[in-house]
């Protein structure tokens, strides 16, 4: 379904990196290891790119910021602001 219809948002809008971005900025809370498993398991290397920079984020301290999540379809967009944990 979703290959015939590909949501055309800018990659690091997605809400499937997004649930990326929270899984692997709450493991880098938990322990850097765990956060590295999490971004090994993450099948897109563009994906992992973006989610090397919310883990680096975490280790450094800076806080979280509101993100935009974004599904454009043929038949509409969706899009929602969340804020990181």
């Amino acid at each position: 379904m979703f290959r015939e219809d590909p949501n055309l948002a800018f990659i690091g809008a997605w809400p499937s990196t997004t649930l990326w971005r929270r899984t692997i900025a709450l493991a880098a809370k938990i322990s850097p290891q765990e956060a590295e498993k999490v971004l090994a398991a993450i099948p897109d290397p563009n994906i992992v790119a973006l989610e090397t920079v919310t883990y680096a984020n975490v280790l450094l301290g800076v806080a979280p910021h509101p993100i935009s999540v974004t599904d454009i379809r043929k038949n509409g967009a969706k899009g929602m602001m969340m804020l990181m944990p």
